[in-house]
């Protein structure tokens, strides 16, 4: 079976950022809680011993108020997210949503808070790890939906949990368990291309 170059770029994205992205159907910003940072439009490059190498992330002027396009590329594959930067308590956070809308997927909204926003761009993803563990042991502590893995149907123990909290639930969630160490991913820094 051969993977569509939309899957694989997703896939090439998550591995970016040491593992899968966790997953929400809902956004995690409110409208009030968009701004918008020129220090994010432009090319950005993870850095590798070759310049050529690693994966190139660059964003534009998206088409509603304070928004931004974003493309990501690996070679020759690339994915499209609508992305909003936006405030959440002291911290500046970034909403991923896939443009793919292919009639049998729905896209996800994906959590990054921004470190550093300058020569680098410095960010941590909400760590699923964290989320599956959290929603296992207090599962009527946020709403979410289990997926089977497409590879494997009949496994039980392999699911991916989505978050399925409406945005100010998400918020709030976010809000309590942000100073937890192991809420968020390792650091993943890309640097600003010339």
């Amino acid at each position: 079976m051969k993977l569509r170059p939309v899957a694989l770029a997703l896939a090439a994205v998550a591995m970016l950022l040491t593992g899968c992205w966790q997953k929400s159907i809902y956004a995690f910003y409110k409208t009030s809680d968009v701004i918008f940072d020129d220090a994010l439009l432009g090319d950005w490059r993870e850095q590798k011993n070759d310049p050529k190498d690693g994966m190139a992330w660059t964003f534009t002027r998206g088409g509603g108020t304070n928004t931004y396009l974003l493309k990501v590329v690996d070679d020759d594959e690339n994915a499209e997210f609508d992305a909003r930067l936006f405030k959440l308590g002291q911290d500046r956070m970034l909403d991923l949503h896939s443009r793919h809308r292919s009639i049998g997927d729905i896209p996800a909204h994906n959590l990054f808070r921004i470190v550093e926003l300058g020569g680098s761009l410095k960010m941590q993803t909400l760590d699923p790890e964290f989320v599956q563990k959290w929603i296992v042991a207090n599962p009527k502590d946020i709403s979410f939906i289990t997926i089977n893995d497409p590879k494997n149907p009949d496994d039980k123990e392999n699911l991916e949990y989505v978050l399925a909290a409406g945005t100010e639930r998400l918020q709030k969630f976010v809000l309590e368990h942000t100073s937890d160490k192991s809420f968020w991913s390792d650091v993943t820094e890309l640097k600003k291309a010339n």
